[in-house]
């Protein structure tokens, strides 16, 4: 009995390790209200007023990226790289991950799906 008990524990923990695997996402849709709340989501998490995407189709892509705000007319040139984030669904939540920090913000009225 030890032992079917054990393996019976080892094959619930399995099962529930298995569903809640973390996967690559991308949005739902790519409509106007989606993409407004995300940009909030993200520009909260990054401590900025608003935040400008790359050209990337989310709705076929996991990766986002933050571009650098645009020069002001005093700058010639400035060191600011683009911020990439990994759009994850774990479960039925969705996450954006920022890729140089590991830093996951949960995306709420955001829809994603699973790539």
């Amino acid at each position: 009995r030890p032992v079917s008990l054990f393996v019976g524990i080892m094959l619930t923990a399995a099962c529930q390790s298995a569903a809640t695997a973390a996967v690559p996402a991308a949005l739902a849709d790519n409509s106007a209200e989606t993409l407004d709340s995300l940009k909030k989501q993200i520009a909260t998490a990054l401590g900025r007023d608003h935040v400008t995407f790359g050209q990337a189709d989310l709705t076929s892509s996991s990766t986002l990226t933050v571009v650098p705000a645009p020069l002001s007319p005093r700058e010639t040139h400035s060191t600011a790289m683009p911020i990439r984030f990994d759009l994850i669904l774990d479960g039925e939540t969705c996450y954006a991950v920022r890729q140089d920090t590991g830093d996951k913000t949960v995306l709420t009225d955001v829809p994603c799906r699973a790539m």
